[in-house]
């Protein structure tokens, strides 16, 4: 504390000049136990500002309030005794600071606020102290004496999800004392004659003199902010403090079960997870493996690299498994927000948003339940096109998968929107008890169309345990063609002189517009004069005649009476 002491001799501040003097440093230390606590991880801050913001790991920390003047950038005392870092990584002795001072109040009770903020909720944070409090005293012949006073910091609210916040001091030196949630260095300490260089602003074992540095833990869940109200303890004055951050890490555990299958590895990837807490860097691949004993089966914990990023656990599904539902929950039970993306049974991803997770301290286990499955396909590739009023047959099958897919249990395999004349049969008749992996049914449509277009048909499939649900329909163009035969008499001369030789040709044709080929065409020529004939035609009816193409029939002879006849040509398929 620096404030001027009215003595006989030279005045000084027994905690020296302000360079010398560093007041208090805050370290934020989010943690779970580990023996004392569940977890052992924390990242230290990165850089501060002069205004008194940094950022851990993605998660912005801020310190405000109307005690907070004078910021600058600082580091914490090097001694990592004083406070409580066992087991963590990342380095708390020496981590940068920022430091600001608490100036003297009008009234010592009413020294002002300070706010610590996160940008995410963060659970169970230890605050570190260092330099905390001081003394204002006087030297002399390399002596000094005084009293010792300290700012005190009060718990006045938190922000916290999880309800009320509790204090609890940990590694400490002796000049650090908490007493509810009030915490300072014990005021109105008496000391004379003490060498100078004793008195001083770093914290040490000496309880007497020097500042006090320590640890508490503000034991609560989902804390967003804690505010403390500052008054000054013993003479009155004016304070320095300096604040450090380190969060612990969110751990994730990737966890595999398996349903109604032989159990078996299951291959995971991540994306924002690192293998250890630090160094932070991407995990790989890694393979979860049930087993009868084992099942689910857990990885061990991964980490959030940046806690500002989404996070997404990625499974290749094998061949015969599907991905029968995926859930997030944390340490307490509560459901973390998540969505599904991807394929059930190809690559298939979990996302957890930056918005659904905490900025440290929290576990998150995300269940993956496989279940496996016979796969029911419908392959409708042996259908169509058929002709109008021409028998037909085609067919359509219904497989199972093969192995290491499971036996199909009450198969089905059934068509919809036939062409009307044609109907479907299967074999084996559906539902098929039990349809083995690799193994199909085979199901014929036969029939005569009596109708003319395109219609869309459906194949449907499936079994009680077939998972694989989007091959289980399938939808064709079925199309019903028509012939169309039109005979031409144009190539007949319209007169024929009785005795004298006479020819022409009569053609039977399937129409370029027709869409199928002319089965079993004919061409006949009726009424043509006596000693007038047909020939041989071409090709000899019946036959097929293809869109455009035509049968010709020669007609040929010498008339051997007069008179009008009507000749008629007829064509048909």
């Amino acid at each position: 504390m620096l404030e001027f002491a009215k003595v006989p001799e030279k005045t000084t501040w027994t905690r020296g000049a302000t360079l010398r003097r560093r007041g208090f440093a805050v370290l934020l230390l989010l943690l779970a136990q580990c023996g004392a606590f569940d977890r052992a991880e924390a990242n230290v801050n990165g850089a501060w500002t002069a205004g008194g913001t940094t950022t851990v790991n993605g998660v912005t920390v801020s310190v405000s309030g109307s005690a907070v003047t004078g910021g600058t950038v600082e580091t914490l005392n090097t001694t990592a005794a004083f406070f409580n870092s066992n087991g963590y990584a990342g380095t708390v002795a020496g981590a940068g600071s920022f430091r600001f001072t608490i100036p003297q109040p009008a009234v010592p009770a009413n020294a002002g606020t300070v706010t610590i903020t996160f940008g995410k909720p963060v659970d169970n944070p230890v605050i570190h102290f260092d330099r905390f409090g001081g003394s204002i005293g006087t030297t002399g012949g390399g002596l000094s004496s005084g009293n010792t006073n300290s700012s005190s910091w009060t718990l006045s609210s938190a922000v916290a999800s999880g309800g009320p916040v509790t204090l609890t001091r940990l590694s400490h030196n002796g000049n650090f004392v908490l007493s509810g949630s009030t915490f300072q260095r014990p005021p109105n300490v008496a000391y004379n004659n003490i060498p100078t260089p004793q008195n001083s602003a770093e914290c040490s074992p000496v309880t007497t003199v020097n500042t006090g540095c320590g640890s508490i833990l503000f034991t609560g869940t989902g804390i967003t902010s804690l505010t403390f109200a500052i008054a000054i303890v013993g003479p009155n004055g004016a304070d320095a403090v300096e604040v450090s951050v380190s969060l612990p890490e969110t751990s994730v555990i990737m966890r595999k079960q398996t349903v109604d299958v032989s159990p078996g590895p299951f291959g995971f990837s991540s994306t924002n997870l690192s293998a250890a807490p630090l160094p932070a860097t991407a995990a790989g691949a890694t393979t979860l493996t049930t087993t009868t004993v084992i099942n689910p089966a857990s990885a061990a914990a991964r980490y959030v690299i940046n806690h500002a990023n989404p996070i997404t656990i990625v499974e290749a599904v094998p061949a015969g498994y599907r991905i029968d539902s995926t859930t997030c929950t944390n340490e307490l039970g509560g459901t973390v927000t998540s969505n599904f993306t991807g394929s059930v049974t190809g690559t298939g991803t979990i996302n957890i948003p930056a918005a659904s997770y905490e900025g440290g301290g929290q576990t998150i286990t995300c269940t993956v339940v496989n279940k496996s499955r016979s796969d029911m396909s419908v392959n409708l590739a042996g259908l169509g096109p058929a002709t109008l009023n021409t028998p037909y047959t085609g067919t359509y099958t219904c497989t199972n998968a093969a192995s290491p897919y499971l036996d199909a249990t009450t198969a089905s395999c059934a068509i919809s929107g036939l062409p009307a004349g044609l109907t479907s049969t299967c074999s084996p008749l559906p539902p098929v008890a039990t349809v083995v992996p690799g193994a199909t049914i085979t199901c014929t449509v036969s029939g005569t169309p009596t109708a003319v277009g395109t219609v869309t048909v459906t194949g449907t499939t499936g079994a009680t345990n077939d998972l694989n649900l989007p091959n289980n329909t399938m939808t064709a163009a079925f199309e019903v063609r028509s012939a169309d035969m039109t005979p031409n008499l144009s190539g007949l001369p319209g007169t024929a002189v009785l005795g004298v030789p006479y020819s022409g040709t009569v053609l039977c044709t399937n129409n370029a517009g027709a869409t199928a080929a002319a089965a079993n065409a004919t061409c006949a020529i009726s009424g043509l004069p006596a000693g007038v004939t047909v020939g041989t035609c071409t090709p000899a009816p019946p036959t097929t005649v293809a869109p455009g193409a035509s049968i010709s029939c020669p007609v040929s002879g010498t008339p051997t009476a007069s008179g009008a006849v009507t000749v008629t040509a007829t064509t048909g398929a």
